[in-house]
């Protein structure tokens, strides 16, 4: 796929860097069994089948929100960097890969015991639609055009904030894929 042109440049870098996380994300999953997809460890935790749920209940939520968002045209145009709100850095800071912070999941993000049999191809169907949001929100203020968060309505969030949470949340899961492929336990390849 062809690098994007935007006029802002921290856009651009976060549609790159979602298509870095689709990449890993498929190197991980895709050459996986069935069986090591549902895999849970003994001690708990979600198997990798479920991350990927999650990752797919949450980015629809998010979405959905911003598409509402897009539908208008810009107020005003900005091509400055994204600087978060109080509470989306807060968001954004918890949800770094390397970050010791745990958040409990919020339960309409939590994944069922059956996840979906297609779940890989649907989340990166996902992030294409997320690349193309990310496209239609240059030009909006990212700092000024602001949303509800999918999970509190009460929290409000400016719209850098809303798209650096859905790349580094991307980012955290993978890491807790690759800490579940790379259990003791985890089954071998058939």
């Amino acid at each position: 796929m062809k690098d994007l042109q935007l006029n802002n440049p921290w856009l651009a870098d976060r549609a790159r860097e979602i298509r870095a996380g689709v990449a890993e994300l498929r190197a991980e999953v895709e050459p996986l069994a069935y069986l090591q997809l549902g895999w849970q460890p003994s001690e708990g935790g979600w198997s990798i089948a479920q991350v990927i749920e999650h990752l797919i209940i949450t980015d629809t939520s998010y979405i959905e929100s911003m598409e509402t968002l897009l539908a208008h045209p810009p107020q005003r145009s900005s091509y400055e960097s994204w600087r978060p709100s109080l509470i989306g850095g807060f968001l954004v800071r918890s949800q770094m890969p390397d970050s010791k912070q745990k958040l409990r999941t919020p339960s309409r993000w939590r994944p069922g015991p059956q996840p979906r049999a297609d779940g890989l191809t649907e989340y990166i169907e996902l992030r294409e639609r997320l690349i193309d949001f990310v496209t239609r929100a240059d030009g909006h203020d990212l700092r000024r055009t602001r949303l509800s968060s999918p999970a509190s309505k009460l929290i409000r969030l400016n719209l850098g904030d809303a798209i650096m949470t859905l790349v580094v949340h991307t980012q955290r899961h993978l890491k807790q894929i690759q800490r579940i492929k790379a259990h003791p336990d985890f089954p071998a390849a058939a």
